[in-house]
């Protein structure tokens, strides 16, 4: 992980103020070996939690091996990351037969189709989000259970998820060398 975040193209955005009592945990992705977004989880021990994830734009693009589909992309992603869906078993039943397997993809593609039609379908606020004390505009996303909110910053975008109060009180800064691992 300290390679991922000493090679990432750009600043990484982490919680001004993180949640009282938090353990950070911190994660990311990499396209041909190359960090493209880190995330930072806030753990408390009341059971709040904070995601905050900082996507490199563009995604660094090695001309030898060119990307593969990225799976963690958008918001909508985040909001897996953040475990506000329940993904479900990634693979089909140990020991399944073919109508088995071919009934198990069939839910697991009704339950991604339905989850998106609800993403889809809730409204997109304007938001502002404080970064280095510097609004930036934004939008954002409620569920009844969290709230995301996603922004362009320093060229990137970031993506936050969290319990709607924490995304209310949300502000954030640039990381300092060597302080998120």
């Amino acid at each position: 992980m300290q390679r991922s975040l000493n090679e990432f193209p750009g600043p990484i955005a982490v919680a001004r103020t993180p949640p009282d009592g938090a353990r950070q945990l911190c994660g990311g992705e990499s396209e041909n070996g190359r960090p493209y977004s880190i995330h930072v989880t806030y753990l408390a021990p009341s059971g709040q939690r904070l995601v905050v994830r900082t996507k490199a734009a563009p995604l660094p693009v090695d001309p030898e091996n060119p990307p593969r589909t990225v799976t963690i992309d958008t918001l909508r992603n985040a909001f897996g990351i953040y475990g506000r869906r329940d993904a479900g078993s990634r693979q089909p039943p140990r020991g399944a037969g073919t109508d088995e397997i071919e009934a198990w993809k069939a839910q697991r593609l009704a339950e991604h189709l339905r989850e998106q039609e609800e993403y889809e379908s809730l409204p997109r606020i304007p938001v502002s989000v404080l970064i280095d004390a510097v609004p930036v505009p934004g939008f954002r996303i409620d569920y009844p259970d969290c709230s995301g909110v996603e922004f362009v910053w320093a060229g990137q975008t970031v993506q936050c998820v969290g319990e709607a109060a924490a995304i209310d009180a949300l502000e954030l800064r640039r990381a300092v060398p060597g302080e998120i691992l």
